[in-house]
């Protein structure tokens, strides 16, 4: 949160999400634009999500052809 915080001060669109569900739906329904940079960090859990997200980004890009 203190990073989030920061980086919001100095004038950035960042976001922070505790909740795994929300961060996968959020990252998925909303962040997620063409020119989006994608950073996850976290301990234990956080990447269970980002493959998740991955795999969905995935999915996506080769449905939508």
């Amino acid at each position: 949160e203190m990073i989030v915080t920061s980086l919001k001060k100095n004038g950035k669109n960042v976001v922070y999400i505790s909740d795994f569900d929300e961060l996968t739906y959020r990252i998925l329904k909303e962040e997620i634009k063409d020119s989006t940079f994608l950073i996850t960090f976290g301990a234990g859990d956080i990447t269970d999500v980002t493959k998740r997200v991955s795999h969905e980004l995935k999915y996506w890009k080769s449905h939508s052809r």
